[in-house]
């Protein structure tokens, strides 16, 4: 698949000529459900909130590797194979997870999403390794917007 833009041109002084990091253009409002929740209980809420991702909680350990994620994609593969409310979260739940913390710049967030092939980054708390929060792609393009530098490198290719 070809990008649009070139990954060198992403560097760590910011993207855009801006210095934005991801505590500045992240969802703060993280979905969380238990490990033992059903696909289609979460499902819904996912749903209501609007989200991609939600961040699964094994209640279980206290660990702070004690989290995965679900994405919207894992919802639909799942409904694929049997019905939601015969599945729970853990099933379902990948590790591990591409995370970022709040103080990288939204250059390296969409470096990291673009070596990994993903859209949503899971926003950790440097201090507890917890989950705080997510960064889309479009979360990216909505912070970058007023600097519409993007739009201008892609209209002079």
């Amino acid at each position: 698949m070809t990008r649009p833009f070139h990954i060198a041109s992403l560097d760590d002084n910011g993207w855009a000529g801006t210095a934005l990091t991801v505590g500045e253009a992240m969802r703060s409002d993280i979905t969380v459900c238990q490990a033992n929740q059903t696909l289609d209980e979460i499902w819904r809420m996912m749903a209501r909130r609007r989200s991609r991702v939600a961040v699964v909680l094994d209640s279980s350990t206290s660990t702070s590797a004690s989290w995965a994620a679900i994405s919207d994609l894992d919802l639909l593969a799942a409904a694929s194979v049997r019905d939601l409310h015969d599945q729970v979260a853990a099933g379902s739940a990948a590790k591990p997870v591409v995370c970022t913390v709040p103080s990288e710049t939204l250059a390296g967030a969409a470096r990291l999403m673009m070596e990994h092939d993903v859209t949503e980054l899971i926003v950790l708390d440097r201090s507890t390794n917890r989950p705080i929060g997510t960064l889309s792609s479009l979360d990216i393009v909505v912070a970058l917007a007023p600097h519409h530098e993007l739009a201008r490198r892609l209209n002079d290719r």
